[in-house]
């Protein structure tokens, strides 16, 4: 595996952020390969694990990154592109956040709250799957204390080790996902949207945010609560029920498969619908 390091330095004498989940995009160009975002204190520091708070919104050509210090009310975040190259390797762009108008309106954050910008945005040729890019976010020049995001390339399906397949490795997909709440239409996203992991997860104002698994999990708060077929999932909360539509097969497979859901009542500030994805349901549980 190769490790390459970009420096984008933010002096900052204020808190700063902690380890957060594994989160992981992928895109129908990327010929299978997905990217997985990790960010972290460097040295740990596990006092301040609650600071910190991140996102990856799923966008027509990548995705846009984001990292939230609630304590202080700023964020910050950037844009990643990745182009595969006839080599076999690729090429990644790290470019200004861009976000539009209803993405930035469903951002857990209001006009009190300052957006910081990356100093440089670097692009980072050839790399490969195995690869890991880690880019130095923020540094404490008093402390030396960092936060650093590792991204990593992966196959979404290693074919190098015949394994036993397991019901937590099956891949959810939604693509230019749309919603209706007790049979009325409410949300859609523009065409192009998309986002595939082993759980979901979507927010929609009024209602919350709400995590699906085809993996019975209790003690992480999930329930039985629906089914999925072919292009649509199904599933009811508290007498309300939600249909989930993709213009492509979401669970794998020719069968009806029961669902799991876990819900959070949380609200955002200007929010709007807003989805994502991530490997494993328990990197999307934050409470």
């Amino acid at each position: 595996m190769r490790v390459t390091s970009l420096i984008v330095l933010w002096i900052a004498a204020a808190p700063l952020f902690a380890q957060e989940g594994h989160l992981s995009l992928g895109h129908e160009d990327w010929e299978g390969v997905r990217l997985h975002f990790s960010a972290m204190f460097e040295p740990p520091d596990p006092v301040a694990g609650k600071e910190i708070d991140s996102m990856l919104v799923v966008g027509e050509s990548g995705g846009h990154r984001l990292i939230f210090d609630r304590n202080q009310k700023r964020y910050f975040g950037y844009d990643v592109r990745m182009e595969p190259r006839a080599s076999g390797t690729f090429l990644l762009r790290i470019e200004p956040l861009n976000l539009t108008k209803k993405q930035s309106d469903g951002l857990a954050v209001d006009a009190s709250w300052t957006k910081l910008g990356l100093p440089r945005y670097p692009v980072v040729p050839d790399i490969r799957v195995g690869d890991t890019v880690t880019i130095d976010l923020l540094v404490n020049p008093a402390t030396g204390q960092k936060i650093v995001d590792y991204i990593s390339l992966k196959r979404s399906i290693d074919r190098s080790v015949p394994q036993d397949f397991s019901l937590a490795e099956v891949v959810l997909e939604w693509n230019n996902p749309s919603i209706s709440v007790n049979g009325k239409p409410v949300e859609s996203s523009p065409p192009g949207g998309g986002t595939t992991g082993s759980a979901l997860w979507f927010y929609l104002p009024g209602h919350g945010e709400y995590v699906i698994s085809l993996v019975p999990n209790p003690k992480l708060g999930f329930r039985k609560a629906g089914q999925v077929s072919d292009r649509i999932l199904t599933f009811s909360d508290g007498g309300v029920m939600y249909r989930l539509e993709s213009s492509s097969r979401i669970a794998p497979g020719l069968g009806v498969y029961n669902v799991y859901v876990r819900h959070s009542a949380s609200s955002r500030p200007n929010g709007t619908f807003i989805f994502g994805s991530a490997d494993r349901p328990e990197y999307l549980i934050h409470e």
